[in-house]
């Protein structure tokens, strides 16, 4: 049902915008899995009159609110290889923000994400992103974006160009999990491409973790950073304005769908189906503390326990941020 033959694309950053995705739009595959979830996000819309949506569209490229007008040129590639509108793209590249506007059929990501400290390893991050994506088929790709001294990778979704997880080799791994409804969505920076942005222009652990909780949002997210160095870890709790830092120690530092620093403690629970997400957080701790050290590719196993494992889980991964290892697996069927 999973497996690590995943799609590897080398995106040269130093590329003109317009054309660096080259290879991964002129993917079949890819092109599959992005028209079918661009047709999912349209039909979010569908309560919608021609002309409201068509106006949407206009507004969406117009403003390119969340932060996407730093990517335009990619979204627009993406349009171009579908024969699609530059709209209809930008409105799938919003999905995660649009999951929390009324009256939106956007099924929201899940994920359930740990970190913990391996001897002759160093932090190992793991994580499984939950969103149900099953009837696209296989739409998992590892990107490696080449930036001089400063590369980074992400593991995303065809036709995303934001990022739900990602690593700086010898720096930092980051993923992002869904949070419950906390106020209004505004037009701030996206979660998914805040992210994006962070692997682009931080080199440091720290630098990431502040831009991550000092940027202001449109909506909620919560980060799992993990650092190369003994006990750089956290998970950042985040509000539209707000956020909350839970830092690790020793003892595996896990999360999932709910808020549980003190600080926002019961916010949004009856959103989420808080019991739920709690049942995941501890499974994945306890796997975690139990699991062998004799690789990433065990440490990882502890994805395959239930309900950290389930029906909606469509992405398996495993980061060592010390030594640059990566291990990825993808649903296939």
């Amino acid at each position: 049902m999973y497996s690590s033959s995943v799609p590897i694309f080398e995106i040269d950053l130093h590329a003109d915008p317009r054309f660096r995705l080259r290879e991964t739009v002129s993917c079949s595959d890819n092109l599959h899995v992005a028209d079918m979830l661009a047709d999912q996000a349209e039909a979010a819309y569908s309560h919608l009159s021609a002309f409201a949506k068509a106006a949407i569209e206009a507004v969406a490229v117009a403003i390119r609110p969340f932060g996407g007008r730093r990517y335009r040129h990619e979204i627009g590639a993406w349009a171009k290889a579908l024969d699609r509108t530059p709209g209809s793209m930008t409105l799938l590249n919003y999905t995660y923000e649009m999951s929390y506007a009324e009256n939106m059929s956007v099924l929201p990501f899940g994920c359930t994400a740990g970190v913990k400290w391996v001897p002759g390893m160093g932090m190992v991050h793991v994580r499984n992103l939950d969103w149900p994506l099953y009837w696209v088929g296989p739409a998992t790709n590892i990107m490696e974006y080449k930036n001089g001294k400063h590369p980074y990778t992400t593991v995303g979704v065809a036709g995303l160009v934001g990022a739900l997880s990602g690593m700086v080799p010898g720096a930092y791994s980051v993923t992002v999990n869904h949070a419950p409804a906390v106020g209004r969505i505004n037009f701030k920076t996206g979660p998914l491409f805040l992210l994006r942005q962070v692997l682009e222009t931080c080199d440091t652990y720290d630098k990431a973790v502040h831009k991550l909780s000092c940027t202001k949002l449109a909506v909620p997210v919560f980060f799992t950073v993990c650092g190369a160095a003994r006990g750089q870890a956290c998970v950042i709790e985040r509000t539209q304005s707000d956020a909350a830092i839970r830092e690790f120690d020793k003892v595996p530092l896990v999360q999932s769908n709910d808020f549980t620093s003190d600080k926002f403690s019961g916010i949004g629970a009856e959103d989420y189906g808080t019991e739920d997400s709690r049942v995941r957080s501890l499974a994945l701790a306890g796997a975690l503390a139990d699991v062998g050290h004799k690789g990433l590719k065990e440490i990882a196993s502890c994805l395959d326990i239930e309900p950290v494992l389930n029906i909606e889980t469509q992405q398996q991964m495993a980061f060592c941020p010390a030594t640059g290892e990566m291990q990825v697996w993808r649903r296939d069927s």
